[in-house]
């Protein structure tokens, strides 16, 4: 009886586990079937975005202009990006998104790179400027696979091309830069030119501030008794919208930086000139507009961040002197720090880059020779012992 009690039992038992196992079973089958008729639904879905729209590049690119470069990136970017829509727009843009391959997109590069890919001189595009091309096309495609436009980015897997159709090796653009005895001939030459030029370049090679940044700078910026200036805005200029005030390239690009003494004697007998030229302007019953800049037009206005560029060429041209553009002192301002020992954690806070890797990107070869200056260093200080 007992033993019948015990059969009874495990048959129980076996068959509980049975239906247990059973239903696992169908509960499993039930879930992959629905997952692969949701992925069904997704897949036709995309196909359907595809089949429907029938998207263009140009599309595409206006949709992410729209809905992302104009929420997200400063005017001047967005005025580079435009002039580069305007290129890829003609060559690509009326084609589908479902025609465009990384292939496609390797051959537009390559094109580029040719002779006649810089449409205004008929030589191959710069490196440089080719990178930019393809910053653009993999934003908009990056877009485009984000909202399911596209399933994968046709950039992910193209390479610029390192040697250009004149048979060149395509390296950046070699920087120059004022030589020590050059620099020094023009702070000269400076002494005897208008006072808001002779300031505006003094300031750019001594404190080695970009373009915008010198144009944005206003009188309640500096402290002439801490003989520092605060950066925090810049003066820009796009065809569309004209001179403009805009915040600084990077948030780390907001700073302090300090100013030698003889230059806050200089900007304060500048300050007292500006003045003056104003007070005398209204009293000729001329336009003056209220302004507290530092580099105006003779009314008032912003300076157009052209003028510095043109005015120093002519100047440079007039007498004999080398001349590399404005950015150039920038330039010199960094490699006369980093020659004087300064590290670049320091170098890139003055500089205002986002990071001290922009500034070891850029100054590689100065700190290169530092290098060899320091090994000497180390050796003279233990008596010359090698």
């Amino acid at each position: 009886m007992e033993q019948n009690t015990i059969l009874q039992e495990q048959i129980r038992i076996l068959t509980e586990s049975s239906k247990q196992k059973d239903d696992i079973i169908s509960e499993l089958t039930t879930i992959i079937s629905s997952q692969s008729v949701q992925k069904t639904a997704e897949e036709n879905t995309f196909e359907n975005i595809q089949t429907d729209t029938q998207m263009t590049v140009k599309h595409l690119a206006d949709e992410w202009y729209t809905n992302y470069a104009e929420k997200n990136h400063r005017e001047t970017t967005r005025n580079s990006e435009r002039l580069i829509a305007n290129r890829i727009n003609h060559d690509l843009g009326e084609n589908s998104l479902q025609t465009i391959s990384t292939i496609t997109i390797q051959s537009y590069v390559n094109k580029l790179s040719e002779k006649g890919g810089n449409l205004r001189t008929g030589n191959p595009l710069s490196r440089k400027t080719i990178k930019n091309y393809m910053t653009y096309l993999t934003n908009i495609f990056s877009y485009g696979v984000k909202y399911g436009y596209i399933k994968d980015n046709p950039c992910s897997d193209v390479d610029i091309p390192k040697i250009n159709g004149n048979g060149e090796t395509m390296r950046p653009k070699e920087i120059k830069i004022y030589t020590i005895d050059e620099a020094k001939t023009l702070l000269s030459t400076l002494k005897h030119v208008q006072f808001k030029y002779q300031i505006f370049f003094t300031l750019a090679m001594l404190t080695g501030l970009r373009r915008g940044e010198i144009l944005g700078l206003e009188w309640n910026d500096f402290d002439f008794d801490k003989c520092n200036v605060r950066i925090k805005r810049t003066s820009n200029y796009t065809p569309i919208e004209g001179i403009y005030t805009d915040v600084t390239k990077t948030e780390k690009s907001q700073r302090f930086i300090k100013i030698p003494k003889e230059l806050s004697k200089l900007l304060k007998l500048y300050q007292n000139s500006q003045q003056f030229d104003f007070r005398n302007r209204k009293g000729k019953g001329l336009e003056i507009v209220k302004t507290d800049r530092l580099f105006t037009q003779a009314n008032g206005k912003p300076m157009h961040p052209n003028t510095p560029y043109k005015w120093l060429e002519r100047m440079c041209k007039k007498n004999g002197l080398p001349f590399y553009g404005v950015h150039t002192f920038r330039h010199l301002n960094a490699s006369l720090q980093i020659n004087a020992g300064i590290d670049a954690v320091t170098v890139s806070a003055t500089l205002g880059h986002s990071t001290p890797t922009t500034t070891l990107n850029i100054y590689s070869h100065c700190f290169e020779e530092n290098k060899t200056k320091s090994v000497d260093i180390v050796n003279t200080a233990l008596g010359g012992f090698i």
